[in-house]
C-alpha cells in the first residue's frame, strides 16, 4: 500500500530550487482517518547518479525501484534496506552517451513481462538533426567454459556431465525461461540451477550438458538460453563410436 514517486527538484544535496530531486515515499495511516506518512528514500546529485528526474519510478517483483533522470542522463535503481531503518542503494542500470545512444530521457520506463526495460530519450538520436531514441534495457548472460568437447564416447551410450556456468554481466536480473541443447547433446536432469530461475547482477548459475550420440561419427551442436537478453554461445562437440 506505499506509494513511490519523485520530485524534479529539492532534497539533501541541493541548494533551493536546485535541480537535483528525490525519490519519495508515502505509507499510509494505520488507522482510517490518520495521516499519511513521508520519507525521502533517495537524493540525487551527489555527482555519481544524475539528477532532475521528470517521470515516475516502476516496481520489480522484488521491490526494485527504477526510473530515469533528465540530468545526467540516467537509468537508476534503487534497492530497499534489509533492515527496517537501513538505507536504500542506488545503482545505474544505464549511462547515456554521445549519438546515436541518446540523451535527456524525460519519461518514465515500462518493463515487459521478461523484465526488459523500454523508454525514450527526448535528445541524442541522429546527430545531424539531433531527434531522441527509443531504447531497450535488458540482462546479459555469459557462459563458461565457451567450448565443451566431450570426445569419443559408445553411441547409445550417455558421456559424462560437464558443467557450464552463466554469470549475470548486466545491470538489471535475468529472468531465465529454459535452457536446452541440440540433439545429441541434452542438458542433465539434475545440477540445473538456471531454469526457471532469477539470476541477479554479477550472480551466477549453472547446469550441466550431457553428450547421447545415437550413430557413429562427428556431432557439434549448441545451447539455447531463453531469458531477456541474447543467449551466451557455447559451443558443444563430441564422436560417437562403435563398442568394441
Amino acid at each position: 500500500g506505499n506509494l513511490y514517486g519523485t520530485t524534479s527538484q529539492g532534497g539533501a544535496n541541493s541548494p533551493e530550487f536546485g535541480y537535483d530531486g528525490t525519490v519519495f515515499k508515502l505509507t499510509p495511516p494505520s488507522s482510517a482517518g490518520g495521516s499519511w506518512t513521508e520519507s525521502t528514500i533517495w537524493s540525487f546529485g551527489n555527482g555519481k547518479d544524475g539528477s532532475n528526474p521528470q517521470a515516475g519510478v516502476i516496481m520489480d517483483q522484488s521491490g526494485n525501484l527504477y526510473g530515469t533522470t533528465f540530468l545526467g542522463d540516467t537509468v537508476f535503481s534503487l534497492t530497499p534496506p534489509h533492515t527496517a531503518r537501513g538505507k536504500w542503494t542506488g545503482t545505474i542500470v544505464w549511462s547515456f552517451g554521445s549519438p546515436p545512444d541518446g540523451n535527456s530521457p524525460s519519461a518514465g520506463l515500462i518493463a515487459d513481462p521478461s523484465g526488459n526495460f523500454y523508454g525514450t530519450t527526448l535528445r541524442g538520436g541522429d546527430p545531424n538533426v539531433g531527434r531522441g531514441t527509443v531504447f531497450e534495457i535488458s540482462s546479459v548472460l555469459t557462459a563458461s567454459p565457451a567450448k565443451l568437447n566431450f570426445g569419443n564416447v559408445v553411441a547409445l551410450g550417455t558421456s559424462k556431465p560437464k558443467k557450464v556456468k552463466l554469470t549475470n554481466k548486466g545491470t538489471i536480473p535475468a529472468h531465465i525461461s529454459t535452457v536446452t541443447a541440440t540433439a545429441p547433446f541434452t542438458i542433465a536432469s539434475g545440477g540445473n540451477t538456471c531454469s526457471g530461475e532469477i539470476v541477479a547482477p554479477k550472480k551466477s548459475c549453472s547446469f550441466e550438458v550431457e553428450f547421447a550420440p545415437t550413430t557413429i561419427g562427428g556431432a557439434t551442436g549448441s545451447i539455447d538460453v531463453t531469458y531477456n537478453g541474447t543467449s551466451p554461445a557455447v559451443a558443444l562437440a563430441g564422436n560417437g563410436i562403435a563398442k568394441k
